[in-house]
């Protein structure tokens, strides 16, 4: 058995979505993402969906500080999705983006920031495993 990485993988994911709320575990996500960009050359792109309520210069500093943590930036990128959560939701915004960014792989931290530990599964990781198009990894 040969302990050489097997490159059909690389196949599999060539591009990898990490949708991010500003938890710990969305922090983990990037790091799994990270690696298999290492390893596969996987490009990855970080997606921040926010209400077109919020300041955008402030999430685009944040995403760049963010991405300062990156060990290796080559192959990852980063986009801020601006809505309106009336009309639509976060997970719809997540999955319109994978369908038309042509993404191969999603990884998502399965719990956001809500305040309750007695869940362990948000909302928005649930709606996006059971109707994504593509395979889906969730981080606890």
């Amino acid at each position: 058995m040969s302990k050489e990485p097997s490159y059909e993988v690389s196949f599999w994911i060539r591009k990898i979505l990490v949708p991010i709320d500003k938890s710990k575990g969305s922090l983990r996500a990037i790091q799994l993402a990270e690696d298999f960009s290492r390893r596969y050359g996987s490009k990855v792109t970080i997606l921040r969906v926010i209400s077109d309520k919020e300041n955008r210069e402030e999430e685009e500093k944040y995403m760049k500080e963010l991405l300062s943590s990156v060990k290796d930036l080559e192959g990852i990128s980063y986009k801020i999705i601006s809505v309106n959560l009336e009309e639509t939701s976060v997970p719809n915004e997540i999955l319109r983006e994978v369908e038309e960014g042509g993404y191969d792989m999603i990884i998502i931290n399965a719990r956001g920031t809500s305040l309750s530990r007695e869940i362990t599964m948000g909302s928005t990781a649930l709606s996006v495993v059971i109707n994504s198009p593509v395979s889906v990894i969730v981080i606890r």
